[in-house]
């Protein structure tokens, strides 16, 4: 007599988030001068993602709010290339309370296309960096960040792992400004992208 199999659960899908962004400092509170963010679905998956988020912040604004500048990271910034400082002073930025009431909203237009099967994942290039920068900036406006610390992930550490077990890394390409947090965020979720299927 054949027994029937219990049903299988289809697992969730895996989405990721890849945030960068460009400061005034690499202290714990840096002024944010831009934010920028990816998302894709680690499967491939149809499911339309808002897959794109980018704001300019303006300046003053974090400094009221009490974030840092410093002069080591604004000679940096005189170092780099034309279209970086291009990309940042030329448009129209936004007070740090909007731009990142801005990013709230976008992580919950994420979350509104997920199921309780999902998983998110948020990522950026370095444990200490881009999102503890973007925590210190939703502290200083009193608000809570739209993400768990169980879903924060270090690529910087995936990378160090995967050269280590030889994996190769993408090239960035060319015509991709470097210092755009857009940008940055975009390569780096191929970078992502390349360690998880290679």
């Amino acid at each position: 007599m054949a027994t029937s199999q219990p049903e299988t659960t289809p697992p969730g899908r895996i989405i990721d988030v890849m945030l960068d962004t460009e400061t005034l400092d690499v202290s714990s509170q840096p002024v944010l001068l831009s934010i920028g963010g990816v998302a894709r679905d680690a499967g491939g998956s149809e499911v339309l993602l808002p897959t794109e988020f980018h704001y300019l912040v303006n300046i003053d604004s974090c400094l009221k709010a009490g974030l840092k500048v410093s002069g080591g990271t604004i000679r940096w910034w005189m170092q780099q290339s034309d279209a970086a400082r291009q990309a940042l002073f030329a448009g129209k930025s936004s007070p740090l309370e909007i731009a990142l009431n801005r990013l709230t909203t976008w992580f919950h237009a994420i979350r509104g296309t997920m199921t309780n099967k999902d998983q998110l994942q948020v990522w950026s290039y370095g444990a200490a960096a881009d999102i503890v920068w973007l925590e210190s900036a939703y502290r200083v406006i009193d608000q809570r960040h739209p993400w768990t610390y169980k879903e924060v992930r270090c690529l910087r550490t995936v990378v160090e792992l995967a050269k280590q077990a030889g994996v190769s890394i993408p090239e960035r390409p060319s015509g991709m400004v470097q210092h755009d947090a857009l940008e940055d965020a975009k390569y780096q979720m191929q970078v992502l992208e390349a360690v998880r299927h290679g």
